[in-house]
């Protein structure tokens, strides 16, 4: 405290007030949050309440494209509920990773003391694949969609997604479009269609008719268990099989293909 040019005698309630109107740089911030991590014991009910009441969590912006000789840009104030302390996946855009800015120690007192979120939620991505829902989809933005999808059904699978979450995806894949096709568009998830190998032995009869879920080759079963739960069909579910019997109706009798089968057919009847 004494380094950073604060009284030890300044309390938590003054520090809390003050911390968004500081302009620490990247490295003052973990002293103070080491500080507000050492009274949590003491002060936790203080703490917790101007954390839940304002935005506290302190991130400095990217300094990746600022001019060296520039001032740095100011930090940003979020509150708990806008950050993220991990993303594995590297998948969640809409908001900030703490551990890319802060150092591991501090991760209990993000987590565990102030209920920051350990890892995305599904509704991270639901509003991740929202955002990018109807927009035009390049390479990269086409495969992080199916990363999401992917994503999406391993939690479906492993039991992560709660009723809430479930509603909710159906609602949205039924109101909005967020499946892409291979097309490059946008449908919901009664519009499109998985390709689940009929229409590539059918490409003359599906061109044109059937909006494919934009795919990577042999994926499908990676995101089955979503495609199941949107209600999105595969592409053979659009097919209707029946026996066709052709109609002798005006047929007119080939003599020559006749007679030659009536000479081979005693010799195919001995091997029959």
């Amino acid at each position: 405290a004494t380094a950073l040019g604060i009284h030890t005698a300044l309390t938590v309630p003054a520090l809390l007030a003050e911390l968004p109107r500081l302009s620490g740089s990247a490295e003052v911030y973990p002293r103070l949050y080491r500080h507000l991590f050492r009274e949590f014991a003491s002060n936790r009910a203080t703490i917790t309440a101007a954390f839940a009441q304002s935005a506290l969590v302190m991130v400095m912006p990217s300094t990746t494209t600022a001019q060296p000789d520039s001032t740095p840009p100011p930090p940003q104030a979020y509150p708990t509920t806008s950050v993220l302390w991990s993303d594995p996946a590297g998948l969640v855009s809409r908001k900030p990773v703490l551990c890319q800015h802060y150092p591991p120690d501090l991760e209990p007192f993000f987590v565990t003391d102030l209920q920051v979120a350990r890892a995305p939620s599904v509704s991270d991505y639901f509003a991740e694949l929202t955002a990018l829902s109807g927009a035009p989809a390049g390479p990269p933005e086409a495969l992080k969609v199916f990363k999401l999808y992917e994503r999406l059904s391993e939690l479906l699978v492993d039991g992560v997604w709660t009723e809430e979450d479930r509603a909710a995806w159906k609602l949205l894949g039924s109101q909005q479009r967020l499946f892409l096709t291979q097309q490059g568009g946008w449908s919901t998830a009664s519009e499109v269609f998985a390709d689940d190998g009929w229409s590539s032995a059918n490409t003359v009869a599906c061109a044109g008719q059937l909006p494919l879920l934009g795919l990577p080759h042999g994926t499908l079963p990676r995101v089955q268990a979503l495609l199941e739960l949107s209600g999105v069909r595969r592409a053979s579910a659009c097919v209707t099989r029946s026996l066709h019997t052709p109609s002798l109706e005006g047929a007119v009798p080939e003599l020559e293909l006749t007679n030659q089968l009536r000479a081979v057919m005693p010799s195919l009847l001995r091997y029959a």
